[in-house]
């Protein structure tokens, strides 16, 4: 079950993020937490940190999933992020969480939901 700030709706990201090579803002509501070129692992980092934070600003129980949109112009390659994403999460409070990724035809680098245990 997806877990948002009440404030947002369903089609407005947690976080956006913005890597050097997109030449436009991204059109988003949430805070630009990087607008600096990152590798996969940095991002996943970064995620990481994100979903652990949210975890516990909310006290949520176990995170099943971290849900992103990930734009085909991004500049971020789908599988390393992937991989990056269950190194960083070893040993942290969202360990054993899959990053579920909707893969879009713009720039979104955007976490936009986690999936909690009920």
């Amino acid at each position: 079950m997806p877990v948002r700030p009440s404030q947002l709706d369903r089609n407005r990201p947690l976080y956006c993020f913005r890597t050097s090579q997109q030449q436009r803002q991204i059109d988003c509501d949430g805070p630009v937490v990087s607008c600096v070129e990152m590798h996969e692992l940095s991002i996943a980092v970064s995620l990481v940190d994100l979903a652990c934070e949210e975890k516990a600003r909310r006290q949520l129980p176990q995170v099943q999933a971290v849900h992103l949109r990930l734009g085909a112009l991004a500049g971020v390659v789908r599988d390393s992020l992937v991989f990056s994403f269950d190194v960083a999460s070893a040993g942290t409070g969202i360990e054993g969480a899959t990053l579920k990724v909707q893969e879009t035809s713009g720039h979104e680098l955007e976490l936009f939901a986690l999936e909690v245990a009920e």
